[in-house]
């Protein structure tokens, strides 16, 4: 048996492979590849590696056939996913991948959809890519990062100063990771397991973005609902930390799950530096101000060898913040799913310059925010052209002459967010907000209303008003 680059280097540390490795998955058309500790599944030719904490549920068509698999935590229009799920079509029919779209795009959460069928082979993966999906194609292998699909030698990524990722100042991007022939798929794509091409299947031509004549307090309104919604879901059936800070994000969040608050396991924050310390003051103050209870964590060292297991897992893909915050949330509860308020930041068009709210397409700015060093690198053309190519991706010309709110789903989270979740194994990493719909709703409101941090406001107002008068930090 073949052993990954993952293998091979948690057992020259002495480190437990199973462990580390124990939410993510690979898939592949080899029969002779080892990964110890994880559950395996085969269909069609392919074979699923499962790590023992990673939910699988089976899919089927209107037939009853199986034709695929469900990894993660996800949940359809407002509603839980518990169990198998059905593509209301059969495998043979030309309706199936219509419905296999509409079925996704209904979806949220942290998931990869694999379909298996007899002629359909692809791979969906949740809004933002929050479940890492990369892929080897000249091997004909998929998974959860890099070092576990990489059985032959090494091919570093030259285009990108590998240095500055791992200390977190700098991203991979445009699909590519560290390395060479490993690249990371798109969200909002499904990803063709015969040619690895990728076709886009979100959003639609009917998407309304920066609709200046929309009723802000209307959709306001229906992110509350759906967002609500999805909160309730997620503590209702799962035991749950949700961290909470002075900033709007989270604040929005609970507030918008009001409802369901009693059923969240622990309210906290961590407490590392000064800023953290006033935002865990923040925190504290919030969820007194509603009557639940708290929980401050303190600094915890993260020694060299978890510092290098934590490449390893998230793929080399660098750190978020200061090591002392890595060490924080490894102090959770395991097994607990953590509750966060990312993506919410398109509440507050953060990809945008207030310059740039009324001009068309910039892409010096467009490759800034990528941040990958791409508008100051030699491999400038390069970018520019990959960039130029997934722009003709999206369906309408405001989208296409103001593509920032997409690069920030589609390009920047998947390297800086979904990638870094993976090196927290005790804990699943779940965004409510991570839903297409509430995506969408969220560009449809004005740049300028956005970018003015209106939005956050009118969701209190709407629910919880007397969080207005907690200074946000």
């Amino acid at each position: 048996m073949i052993a990954s680059k993952a293998q091979i280097k948690s057992e020259r540390w002495s480190s437990q492979f199973k462990h580390l490795f124990r939410q993510q998955f690979v898939l592949t058309r080899q029969s002779n590849l080892s990964y110890p500790g994880f559950n395996q599944r085969a269909l069609q030719g392919w074979v699923l590696h499962t790590g023992q904490a990673m939910r699988v549920a089976q899919v089927y068509d209107a037939t009853g056939t199986q034709v695929g698999f469900l990894l993660g935590v996800a949940l359809q229009d407002g509603t839980f996913l518990s169990g198998d799920i059905t593509v209301p079509a059969s495998q043979f029919d030309k309706g199936f991948i219509p419905e296999l779209d509409k079925l996704v795009n209904s979806m949220a959460g942290r998931f990869v959809l694999i379909i298996l069928g007899t002629h359909i082979q692809e791979i969906y993966v949740d809004p933002v890519c929050d479940m890492p999906v990369v892929f080897d194609p000249a091997h004909q292998i998929v998974g959860s990062s890099v070092a576990l699909i990489l059985h032959r030698g090494y091919q570093p990524n030259k285009m990108f100063n590998l240095g500055k990722i791992l200390r977190g100042g700098r991203t991979f991007t445009l699909q590519h990771t560290v390395d060479s022939g490993i690249f990371r798929t798109l969200p909002n794509h499904a990803l063709d397991l015969v040619s690895f091409d990728t076709r886009r299947h979100w959003p639609s031509q009917d998407i309304r973005f920066n609709d200046t004549s929309c009723d802000p307090e209307s959709i306001v309104s229906q992110i509350v609902d759906r967002l609500g919604r999805n909160f309730g879901e997620i503590v209702s059936n799962f035991p749950c930390i949700v961290p909470m800070t002075g900033g709007r994000d989270s604040r929005s969040l609970i507030a918008s799950g009001h409802k369901h608050l009693d059923k969240v396991t622990e309210f906290s924050a961590f407490k590392f530096h000064n800023s953290s310390a006033i935002d865990a003051a923040r925190g504290r103050e919030i969820m007194q101000q509603l009557g639940f209870g708290f929980k401050t964590y303190g600094r915890k060292p993260i020694s060299q060898r978890s510092l290098a297991e934590f490449h390893l897992k998230t793929g080399y893909t660098g750190i978020r913040g200061e090591i002392a915050a890595m060490g924080a949330v490894m102090q959770f509860p395991k097994d607990h799913v953590v509750v966060r308020g990312n993506i919410m930041e398109l509440l507050r068009a953060n990809q945008w310059r207030q310059r740039h709210i009324d001009n068309k397409f910039i892409m010096t700015h467009a490759l800034r925010r990528l941040k990958a060093d791409a508008e100051l690198d030699p491999h400038t053309r390069t970018f520019r052209t990959a960039y130029r190519g997934w722009r003709k991706s999206l369906p309408t010309e405001d989208l296409t002459e103001r593509p920032y709110d997409m690069a920030f789903v589609e390009f920047l989270l998947p390297n800086t967010q979904g990638a870094f979740f993976n090196g927290y194994q005790n804990n699943v990493f779940l965004n409510p907000f991570n839903d297409r719909h509430l995506i969408e709703l969220s560009l449809r409101l004005p740049v300028q209303m956005r970018y003015d941090d209106q939005i956050h406001k009118k969701i209190l107002a709407q629910t919880r008003p007397e969080l207005l008068e907690i200074p946000y930090h």
